[in-house]
């Protein structure tokens, strides 16, 4: 009894002098594993080591695993010891029933260790002493040379990567490993920021550079042109990067980068800058890094659609008030993407202001303007035609040439030819698409119709045929 008090001293003694324990009950490590094959989710688990075993006449420590988040449920998930006056720590290999070592806090800067994978040596590139986490302890911590990142040994803790991994951590394929929660006695001694519980639970890392995009050209507005990133699963905060070449044919070919025409290549909804977009298809990728190093891509593509005004002008155009005119069809815009819609403002004295063959009927002198929008949503606006209106309305005067008078009196139509021999002469009363209200043939000059019904205010377009002279009027319903 006495030599085995003296023994355990003097491991305590070598302890004390040489760094701390890893193995000491009372400390508990929350663990995730990543998987990097699609599908795949990570899972997050508790390790601590409890209860004395012996193997092959050495001494170890039970490795408990829990996968519940309130770690009530234990299974044995190996065999760990440590060499306390070789600052060494191995892991009983079931398969070759030999020991595998996963740390050696001995090593110093310069020195060499061969990896997990029995093959490969990673380098040693710094060694401090200092405090870790929020315990005031000063550790031994060792810097190891790792492409994929911050790989530390802490005395007493283990490595950044998870508690077990130790050398694993340099080979290990497959998936991606952290230590997120390392604690002592129940108290909090670290816990990893890139990770908001101590035990995350989610899916692989997911990106959706969102849907295509359209930029209306000339550029109009930002707000529809603002790129739509989105990122999913793995473990945050993500690190996003836009990127892309866009082709240009202003002189010769030019590429210019995807930083020349979002405001940001950072974030996940960058919006284009005030310019004009690409002529063509262009397509943008999204790259977003989590936490852990994982990467996924996404790609998003962005068209040109524009809205250009033809420079034709049509002359303004004089009527006596209540005449009408009607538009002339053409809105002298082009656009890659159809149809056009259009509406014509401002909307008085206009039956239909969506209909480019449509009449004006003004009150008053008035410049309408025609507001277009293609298939994509992208708008035009310009002015489209100006209307001067002679304040004599047309329904209080006779509207006559030297030989010929035609006016409304009341509902009755008036019309007064020379006179001639008794010959016959044709008159006909349409509107104004070819409707023809009232037709027939007279032999008397002085001719009044009555009960034609014509409309209020409705145009009207009077024709005569009188041998080979043919006359036309327009009047309004009264």
């Amino acid at each position: 009894m006495k030599k085995i008090y003296i023994s355990v001293l003097f491991m305590f003694f070598l302890l004390v002098c040489n760094g701390q324990s890893l193995l000491q009950e009372g400390k508990l490590w929350s663990n995730t594993s990543i998987g990097t094959m699609p599908g795949s989710t990570y899972g997050s688990y508790f390790i601590k080591f409890m209860g004395d075993t012996t193997i092959k006449a050495l001494q170890y420590k039970k490795i408990l695993r829990s996968i519940d988040e309130l770690h009530t449920k234990w299974t044995i998930d190996g065999y760990i010891r440590e060499e306390p006056t070789t600052r060494k720590v191995f892991v009983f290999n079931k398969y070759s029933q030999k020991d595998m070592l996963i740390y050696d806090f001995s090593l110093e800067t310069g020195d060499s260790i061969l990896t997990g994978d029995m093959v490969s040596y990673v380098k040693v590139t710094n060694v401090i002493n200092a405090t870790f986490g929020s315990s005031p302890d000063i550790r031994k911590q060792i810097y190891f040379f790792d492409p994929k990142g911050d790989t530390r040994w802490i005395e007493g803790i283990g490595s950044t990567w998870g508690v077990l991994e130790g050398l694993n951590s340099f080979y290990t394929t497959g998936a991606t490993t952290s230590l997120i929660c390392y604690n002592e006695n129940e108290n909090l001694i670290y816990h990893n920021n890139h990770f908001s519980t101590c035990f995350p639970q989610g899916q692989e890392l997911k990106v959706d550079a969102g849907n295509d995009v359209t930029v209306c050209s000339p550029y109009q507005s930002e707000d529809r042109t603002q790129l739509a990133g989105v990122a999913s699963g793995g473990v945050e905060p993500y690190t996003y990067t836009w990127s892309g070449k866009v082709p240009t044919y202003f002189d010769d070919i030019k590429w210019i980068n995807a930083s020349e025409f979002l405001n940001d290549t950072t974030i996940s909804n960058p919006t284009f800058k005030s310019m004009d977009a690409p002529e063509d298809w262009v397509t943008f990728y999204l790259k977003v890094e989590d936490a852990m190093g994982n990467v996924e891509y996404d790609s998003v593509k962005i068209i040109q659609s524009f809205l250009r005004m033809k420079l034709i002008l049509k002359q303004p155009v004089t009527i006596n008030r209540g005449d009408s005119v009607q538009f002339f069809g053409d809105i002298y815009f082009d656009s890659n993407f159809l149809p056009l819609e259009y509406t014509f403002s401002p909307t008085s004295g206009l039956k239909d202001p969506t209909n480019i063959h449509g009449w004006a009927k003004p009150d008053i002198s008035t410049t309408y303007y025609v507001h277009v929008v293609n298939s994509t949503g992208c708008v035009g606006e310009t002015e489209y035609w100006r209307v001067n209106v002679e304040p004599t309305a047309v329904s209080t005067i006779h509207v006559s040439n030297p030989s010929v008078e035609c006016y409304l009196n009341q509902d009755d139509l008036i019309v007064n030819l020379p006179k001639k021999d008794n010959s016959p002469y044709n008159l006909t009363v349409s509107t104004t698409t070819g409707a023809i209200v009232h037709s027939g043939k007279y032999t008397d000059r002085n001719l009044k119709l009555s009960h034609l019904n014509l409309k209020q205010n409705q145009l009207y377009i009077i024709s005569i045929i009188d041998g080979d002279e043919r006359k036309e009027f327009k009047l309004v319903g009264n």
